[in-house]
């Protein structure tokens, strides 16, 4: 009932005020109208139309002329009836007339926010409060592939990518539990399978107190990502060889030996330096140590399983971080594979082929050691590695 009120407070206050006026023409001969003809006046007012008011009115101002007439009424106390009953007829043609524009404002900028919302570039939504799309603008078709007609009725969760849900639906019970608006990334599946970022903006729409819908936007982020990961990119990775870089290698091992205290897996770490690296330099120059360079470190790579990593510590050395080792054996294995992966030579820019080495030195990550000591356990056994000869691997006692 409350809600009604609220929704049509002119219709309202005119049923409302019924009984005030059959009480006040029953107590009063000489003020008020006979209540029966403004009935069918006041109640026009809400429709907002004023020319509809106006007909009503007259007649029944008409009608009202011909009942005090017939009922003998003194001519005064008739005028003085028929004219406060024009007087009502002319307040509601106005009250019609102010509820007709207000509508037609209103219809106005609904058309305005329907074209806005059906040609602007960002992908306008819709959607209940349990993120059910009701309505998307065409422009999700440029963007997704998919007709507005295809996403109606298919909650959002549906069109995301099954690794970025968890962040849809956390993003979706803050915006439910703060009622504030919300803004988050996710990847999205076009109809052709595949995927785009989208940035996507959404507040909750209240009606009396009541979360009743969700309206929101959403546009591609796709160039906006790429360059981001670039930026990453550049700042993690050496821009010569594509090795991690140092700080970030640093970053790694500490995360690594955090999940061996809680996993119980084992890792560790090969130093490598390029046996007599000057004299490349000083036999093909600069430019041809830049090639072996890049060459050792993508041998370094390809000889590695998936899950482990080359970092580059600067000038020559190269640490190799390996993870979920059973055993010391495991990561000889590996450095022996990573040793042979040097056997081929390196073509120079000047045709010619450099022949390079690598000396090595392996630690085994222990329980509780900090990384400062498994990597000069490592740099040890890389020096003992120099000091026998070159050309090979050592472990770290």
């Amino acid at each position: 009932m409350i809600r009604w009120v609220r929704r049509e407070p002119l219709l309202a206050g005119a049923l409302l005020s019924l009984p005030v006026l059959f009480l006040l023409d029953f107590l009063s001969d000489v003020v008020f109208v006979p209540s029966f003809f403004v009935i069918p006046v006041v109640v026009t007012a809400p429709l907002g139309r004023p020319r509809a008011t106006l007909g009503v009115g007259l007649a029944a101002l008409a009608l009202s002329g011909l009942a005090l007439a017939r009922g003998g009424f003194p001519f005064e106390v008739a005028l003085s009836r028929l004219t406060l009953l024009a007087a009502v007829i002319m307040a509601t043609a106005w009250v019609a007339e102010v509820v007709r524009r207000a509508r037609q404002r209103l219809r106005e900028q609904e058309a305005q926010m329907r074209v806005l919302a059906e040609n602007a570039s960002d992908i306008v939504f819709r959607s209940t409060p349990d993120a059910v799309i009701e309505w998307v603008s065409p422009s999700v078709e440029r963007e997704l592939g998919y007709a507005p007609e295809e996403m109606v009725g298919h909650p959002v969760g549906t069109f995301v990518h099954p690794r970025d849900v968890e962040t849809t639906v956390q993003a979706s019970r803050e915006l439910n539990d703060r009622r504030s608006a919300v803004t988050y990334r996710a990847r999205f599946q076009r109809s052709d399978g595949t995927l785009t970022w989208l940035e996507i903006s959404a507040r909750p729409v209240i009606r009396d107190g009541q979360m009743v819908g969700r309206v929101g936007s959403a546009r591609s982020i796709d160039r906006q990502v790429a360059l981001e990961e670039e930026l990453r990119r550049r700042a993690t990775t050496d821009e010569l060889t594509g090795a991690t870089r140092r700080d970030e290698a640093l970053r790694h091992l500490r995360s690594l030996q955090a999940g061996h205290e809680r996993t119980g897996r084992g890792s560790a770490v090969i130093f490598c330096d390029i046996d007599l690296f000057k004299q490349v330099n000083d036999t093909y120059g600069h430019a041809g140590g830049d090639e072996v360079l890049r060459e050792v470190a993508e041998r370094l790579r390809c000889s590695l399983r998936e899950e482990d990593s080359v970092a580059r510590f600067g000038g020559d050395e190269f640490v190799v971080i390996l993870h979920s080792i059973h055993s010391l054996q495991d990561a000889q294995h590996i450095a022996e594979k990573l040793h042979t992966a040097m056997l081929r030579g390196i073509p120079m820019p000047d045709g010619r082929s450099a022949h390079v080495t690598l000396s090595m030195g392996l630690a085994e990550v222990r329980p509780g050691e900090s990384i400062t000591d498994v990597l000069g356990r490592a740099d040890a056994a890389l020096y003992e590695a120099k000091r026998a000869g070159r050309d090979r691997v050592v472990c770290a006692s």
